[in-house]
């Protein structure tokens, strides 16, 4: 999908975005302040524009669709609601992965937004990149791999025994007071 098709340009050649927010109070203290633009930086220092503002906006995006989803699951809660809105708990479920893809996209933001520095000014990634030998890596990989495969086959474990084992024999009883009770479930031989 191209810049122009979301309604935003961004002009890598001239170090321009077609929308810009002015942040001079949070970039310089005050209201008057100025914000150094891109084209006041060397090309040579730049990061990549485009994934750096498409990150962003996915982030901040994602982060006020589960507030909003948040403060409407709150208000259903409210009206005592909640559990029977179907529409609300299909869409709470589907916007379960957007936590972990908000996650990625502000990672992408930070780890884009400050290249080609480690250090701002002061040490560039190109001079940080340790020489290690590929099989090495390869190596450390794998040995993480396998302990998480590890971690993972004893969730499923345990996981799957709670799940045969089935619930216990009580449960709670439908909110009629301030503290929850339990309600002895009758067992076949007592229907």
């Amino acid at each position: 999908m191209q810049a122009a098709e979301l309604g935003v340009q961004v002009d890598e050649a001239c170090g321009e975005a077609g929308q810009a927010a002015v942040a001079t109070v949070g970039l310089g203290g005050h209201g008057d302040g100025a914000v150094q633009g891109l084209k006041a930086v060397p090309p040579r220092d730049r990061p990549y524009v485009p994934i750096v503002f498409f990150s962003f906006r996915a982030m901040v995006g994602i982060g006020l669709l589960l507030l909003v989803l948040a403060i409407t699951g709150a208000i259903l809660r409210w009206r005592r609601r909640l559990y029977d809105t179907r529409w609300f708990q299909y869409l709470a479920v589907a916007a379960t992965p957007l936590g972990f893809v908000g996650v990625l996209a502000g990672w992408a933001v930070t780890e884009t937004g400050r290249q080609p520095f480690v250090v701002y000014g002061q040490l560039r990634t190109a001079a940080a990149a340790s020489p290690v030998v590929p099989y090495a890596v390869a190596t450390s990989l794998a040995g993480f791999l396998i302990i998480y495969l590890m971690l993972f086959a004893g969730f499923l474990y345990f996981a799957s025994r709670q799940v045969l084992k089935g619930p216990p024999t009580a449960v709670y009883a439908p909110e009629t007071s301030a503290a929850p009770h339990m309600t002895p479930v009758p067992t076949p031989a007592e229907r």
